[in-house]
């Protein structure tokens, strides 16, 4: 080959290679550039399902008669003690120990009582509260596979997610779709 036809055919070849990577290079941003993503304001996503405003109702539902059964007991330990300051000068030293003892059974069992629901009370929400999240986390994923998003993802207000332009947002969408869910 002559020095002419090697020159040829060594830029051809660098060319073929441009060519090739350039292809390669628009194909990778292409395939980059083609996945959906969008966001949800998590937030703004379970306060308005209809689902946590159903389990919120559930948990008030529950905790009342545990609410009653406090206030219940909170009243006779404030009658007891009524009595106790209304009548403690009148009282003999035998009488005034055995109304403090009441007293003091009847603040014990308050505070127990007491520690018993709260314990309770937040096992309830816990457990209404991540019922409700699953619904939402197996419709997300549903939803995202209908409407083709590669990647949905859930800001918070501790700033999971610093910056996305509006148009990406889909939270307003995904409520009323999870809503309507819901509701069938």
């Amino acid at each position: 080959m002559t020095y002419i036809k090697k020159a040829i055919y060594s830029k051809g070849l660098i060319l073929l290679t441009i060519i090739i990577i350039s292809f390669g290079v628009s194909s990778l941003y292409q395939y980059l550039f083609a996945i959906k993503i969008r966001y949800v304001d998590s937030a703004i996503l379970v306060n308005k399902y209809k689902g946590m405003e159903e389990a919120h109702q559930e948990y008030q539902k529950q905790i009342k008669p545990m609410e009653f059964t406090l206030d219940s007991l909170k009243e006779d330990l404030d009658r007891s003690i009524l009595q106790y300051n209304e009548n403690r000068t009148k009282m003999s030293s035998v009488e005034l120990k055995n109304a403090q003892e009441k007293i003091n059974i009847l603040q014990s069992r308050n505070y127990n009582y007491s520690e018993r629901i709260k314990q309770t009370m937040s096992e309830i929400d816990n457990n209404l509260t991540q019922a409700v999240l699953n619904q939402i986390n197996t419709f997300i994923k549903d939803y995202a596979d209908k409407q083709g998003y590669d990647l949905i993802l859930g800001t918070t207000s501790d700033g999971g997610l610093l910056y996305a332009k509006k148009k990406l947002n889909i939270t307003d969408d995904v409520v009323d779709a999870l809503n309507a869910d819901y509701l069938k």
